[in-house]
């Protein structure tokens, strides 16, 4: 699958333990726009969300964490899906994110940094993001998503064909 190269870097406001309370590692939840952290809600496309999955795995040297925004278009005749990602270098304690879109804007958008592609790669972050339905259960671990067949959608979306040595 093709890679989107257009982002926006956000900074991220939220520690590793701040990240860890919103959405522990290895798991999943369905959130609100108002759950979600201050400084995404004040991203102006987010207020548009009627939800978000959230999202998170680690790697021996990183932690992935991943929104993904559900925004009804085209007089909610389609989902248009955002996804917002954070990438954590477990040695260093940055946290390095923004949000990947689906075409380059004018004043909004640059093509990744090559340390942030590198770091993409590593979880497999794609341009196909689709994701037929939200589970039935509001959270859970990133296995239940695998048992409800979610996990094919989102692992199309965040993480690498080696999926199982991010588990």
């Amino acid at each position: 699958m093709a890679k989107k190269t257009f982002f926006s870097p956000i900074p991220s406001e939220y520690t590793s333990e701040q990240w860890g309370k919103f959405i522990p590692l290895n798991s999943y939840d369905v959130k609100q726009v108002n759950q979600l952290p201050e400084f995404i809600q004040k991203v102006g496309v987010v207020q548009k969300f009627n939800s978000a999955l959230t999202v998170s795995s680690g790697s021996a040297d990183k932690n992935f964490y991943g929104i993904i925004g559900y925004r009804p278009d085209k007089s909610n005749t389609v989902i248009d899906e955002h996804a917002f990602v954070f990438i954590e270098d477990k040695k260093t304690g940055q946290i390095e994110g923004g949000i990947i879109h689906h075409a380059a804007y004018e004043g909004r958008t640059t093509n990744l940094s090559p340390e942030m592609t590198q770091n993409l790669n590593l979880f497999g972050v794609t341009t196909k993001i689709s994701i037929l339905r939200l589970p039935t259960s509001f959270s859970g671990s990133l296995d239940d998503l695998r048992k409800e067949n979610i996990m094919d959608g989102v692992t199309a979306n965040f993480y690498s064909g080696s999926l199982n040595t991010h588990l």
